[in-house]
């Protein structure tokens, strides 16, 4: 299974048993598995972000008397935990709507300075005397934007940004990434 890595609000994992134990389970250690994986995707092997997309399947489960529930949802969260770091795993990153509000004039040095920050357009609008400039840009890529905006367009134009969604990074930028977080970069 893949895994999807990103700083955006969890969503639980699809948990599955197979048939031969599902009727068996106990609901008490149903729900300790349960307790185990739930909490084992909220911190991802790459970056310590949610994992997102993941499906479990629980094959088998072999306990004793005494067994705790708590150990039960230990061993759960451990499984998962090696199963996601044997994944193929991708990071997401945050992707912000963007609107330019910019005169004529500017569209121009705008649309440069989008395309040097990864930004797509979507759109090009004509309100009153200016151009409304409509953008998919990754977050990341807008640090500085009004400072940058600002001395491009003579402080005329601006913006505003929202969050739009999460798409996968390129392997190239999560490499540098990585490995500007463990310092070898």
């Amino acid at each position: 299974q893949s895994t999807w890595e990103g700083e955006m609000p969890a969503t639980a994992p699809v948990i599955e048993y197979v048939e031969s134990i599902n009727d068996l389970l106990h609901p008490d250690l149903r729900e300790a598995i349960e307790n185990g994986i739930s909490t084992s995707y909220l911190q991802g092997p790459l970056m310590g972000y949610p994992v997102q997309d993941v499906a479990v399947t629980v094959r088998a489960v072999a306990t004793n008397a005494d067994t705790s529930l708590t150990m039960v949802s230990a061993c759960a969260s451990r499984c998962l935990q090696k199963a996601l770091k044997n994944a193929d795993k991708q990071l997401l990153e945050p992707v912000m709507n963007l609107e330019v509000t910019v005169p004529g004039n500017y569209v121009g040095v705008v649309l440069a300075d989008l395309a040097q920050r990864r930004g797509n357009i979507n759109d090009i609008q004509g309100r009153l005397d200016n151009q409304v400039v409509i953008a998919a840009v990754p977050l990341a890529e807008m640090m500085g934007y009004s400072t940058v905006l600002r001395s491009l367009t003579s402080g005329t134009a601006t913006f505003t940004l929202e969050l739009t969604n999460y798409h996968p990074m390129s392997l190239y930028e999560q490499n540098a990434l990585l490995n500007k977080k463990t310092g070898l970069a």
